[in-house]
């Protein structure tokens, strides 16, 4: 009898011994290399919930043992909504503790409108002292290096700075913010059903200086894929782009003047590689950051043949498209007198 009760003793031993060690490999760090990342707990999340956008970040190793420890320990409904700063050494448990305290960092909400520029992003962001220095910004976003950091091998994250309310703390390490808009990019191109694989880096590119020159031109929902298939088919067709939203750019972020009211001939023969009317093909680069409508439209555009539009009501912002030059004509005199800039 009592050689059982040892065997059994020595089982329950053994078998506690390896469910120790699993939860002790478990609780360890999943990261280990020191750096810290942002962590966002929204308001009315539950540990579950909770559990599972930490092991998405790969911050944790099992949802399981967080969720345990909360249970076991009955504070599963204690964990306090914030912005977090989590190391990434720290093991389930720590950060099980970092939850219970509650987050020191004060939120900041920015909403950066759809069509912003970078410069007008960093402006925006000094304005909420999230950023100390609108240059330091700038430069980071045409930093190859970090660029290449995230993935990508362009020579600027001009159009990758997705357009949203964020939710920034202060003293939030700048790279971090890039970061956060570009990884909010990315997700927003998978929600519409982009596959990156789909598209070579250059093809990629142009889709998004497309969106970008769609998002400055657009008034209406429904005319931007419209839009889309115009400048896709200009471009098929060898034609100059011609757009207006082109003009404003070189206008406010090459020449540095208030943004224009009206755009005059004399406009469209300014010399920058960024005028699509003296210059065919696509612009060096993406000229505003563009919303999801118009990255939409420039990923998937309408089937169409037209080669032209022009305003066709400036106050409900609708537009007359033309497949051929003496159709568009027909609107020529309204558009001039019509044409009111995209602010």
């Amino acid at each position: 009898m009592l050689i059982k009760i040892g065997k059994i003793f020595i089982l329950f031993f053994f078998l506690g011994s390896i469910l120790s060690i699993f939860i002790y490999f478990l609780n360890l760090s999943s990261l280990a290399n020191g750096l810290v990342y942002e962590f966002n707990v929204e308001k009315g999340w539950g540990v579950k919930k909770i559990a599972k956008e930490l092991k998405k970040q790969k911050l944790i190793k099992s949802e399981l043992l967080l969720v345990f420890i909360s249970y076991i320990l009955g504070s599963d409904k204690q964990f306090k909504e914030g912005r977090y700063s989590i190391n990434g050494d720290l093991s389930t448990f720590e950060i099980y503790k970092e939850f219970l305290k509650g987050s020191s960092n004060v939120n900041i909400d920015v909403t950066i409108p759809e069509g912003y520029t970078s410069r007008r992003i960093a402006l925006k962001l000094k304005e909420f002292s999230v950023i100390d220095d609108v240059q330091d910004f700038i430069f980071l976003i045409n930093n190859k290096s970090f660029i290449y950091e995230l993935g990508f091998d362009y020579d600027s994250l001009e159009g990758f700075l997705f357009p949203d309310t964020y939710k920034f703390y202060k003293g939030i390490e700048i790279k971090n913010v890039v970061r956060m808009f570009v990884d909010n990019f990315l997700s927003k191109l998978k929600s519409i059903g982009v596959v990156f694989s789909d598209y070579s880096s250059k093809e990629l590119y142009n889709r998004v200086i497309i969106a970008s020159i769609v998002e400055r031109e657009y008034r209406v929902k429904s005319e931007a894929p419209i839009m889309s298939s115009v400048f896709y088919n200009r471009i098929k067709s060898g034609m100059a782009l011609q757009s207006c939203a082109t003009i404003e750019y070189v206008i406010t972020e090459e020449l540095g003047r208030s943004h224009p009211k009206r755009i005059y001939f004399s406009d469209l023969e300014i010399d920058s590689p960024y005028n699509t009317y003296i210059n065919k093909g696509y612009p060096p680069a993406p000229i505003s950051n563009a919303g999801i409508i118009s990255l939409q439209a420039a990923f998937f555009p309408k089937n169409t043949q037209y080669l032209f539009f022009v305003v066709k009501d400036s106050k409900l912002g609708t537009h007359q498209f033309s497949p051929d030059y003496s159709s568009h004509l027909l609107g020529a005199k309204d558009y001039i007198k019509n044409f009111i800039t995209k602010d």
